[in-house]
């Protein structure tokens, strides 16, 4: 009853089109931002399509999250890594 459509969108567009750190290795943010937009607009319809089918289903989108700490008493480490 558990599915997610997309895993860590973030991270393809911000990653791959927005950094270049991952394919397809662009550095451009308005083509990262048109990523984000179509995935959740795709998102979107997925859930629509998934929940008229099975209203019971619990359909969501995965996230990266990291918390980061500080190797020291650095303040600026601090600041970084918060």
């Amino acid at each position: 009853t558990n599915w997610f459509t997309f895993n860590e969108p973030g991270v393809r567009a911000l990653e791959g089109h927005g950094r270049g750190e991952h394919p397809p290795e662009g550095k451009n943010i308005a083509e990262a931002s048109l990523v984000i937009r179509n995935i959740l607009q795709t998102h979107h319809k997925a859930y629509a399509a998934m929940r008229a089918v099975r209203p019971d289903l619990h359909i969501g989108i995965s996230h990266q999250w990291l918390r980061f700490l500080p190797c020291g008493g650095n303040p600026i480490e601090k600041i970084t890594a918060f």
